[in-house]
């Protein structure tokens, strides 16, 4: 608590100390996680400063399980906010020193949801590579990777297919083919490397 600051620009830190039964630096309803998120699906603001008002925002965001707040201020009291289940929210980097990363106090913390989109052996392919995702502006998630009918090789029978996610990653769709013209083993073309934009 030594950078509580004081004056009409009370923080979050602030409040807490104050308000003991919150028990930790992201205040009521929220507790603290010592590492930076990595999951899909954050929505930024600016909703100035105050960990209390990124706290805020992710109350109002429908199914918001957790948000990053730069409590130093360096990128304007910036608030990242996190929705789409407690899976959506995986552990990353260690944690900044310029941010406090916090989630939902009735998320359990020692069970986090895992979910294999694309897995070797599946749907008929030996393989898959080099996936790459993006957000659409309906918050719809599309990935796409390498599907190699034979081998994990770099050539042979290799298509590009896709999964759509409407609801931040929880759940997907059965993979669709993006493209692919390979024959057989012999008769082949390697359609890969999707980088979406």
């Amino acid at each position: 608590m030594s950078d509580v600051r004081t004056g009409d620009g009370l923080d979050w830190q602030t409040c807490v100390a104050v308000k003991t039964e919150c028990g930790n630096k992201c205040g009521c309803g929220y507790k603290y996680m010592a590492f930076d998120f990595g999951g899909i699906g954050k929505q930024f603001s600016n909703p100035g400063q105050g960990i209390d008002k990124c706290a805020a925002v992710c109350d109002k965001r429908r199914g918001c399980t957790g948000f990053e707040y730069n409590f130093v201020g360096d990128q304007g009291y910036k608030c990242g906010t996190y929705a789409g289940g407690s899976g959506n929210i995986i552990q990353g980097s260690s944690q900044s020193s310029k941010w406090i990363s916090c989630i939902d106090e009735n998320i359990p913390t020692d069970q986090w949801e895992h979910n294999d989109v694309f897995a070797n052996g599946n749907d008929g392919y030996a393989c898959y590579r080099i996936p790459s995702i993006i957000l659409t502006s309906d918050n719809t998630l599309l990935v796409f990777i390498e599907a190699r009918k034979y081998s994990c090789s770099d050539h042979g029978y290799i298509d590009t297919i896709y999964k759509r996610s409407t609801d931040f990653g929880a759940t997907w769709s059965e993979p669709m083919m993006f493209f692919g013209d390979s024959k057989n083993k012999k008769t082949y073309n390697v359609i890969g490397n999707a980088s979406p934009v």
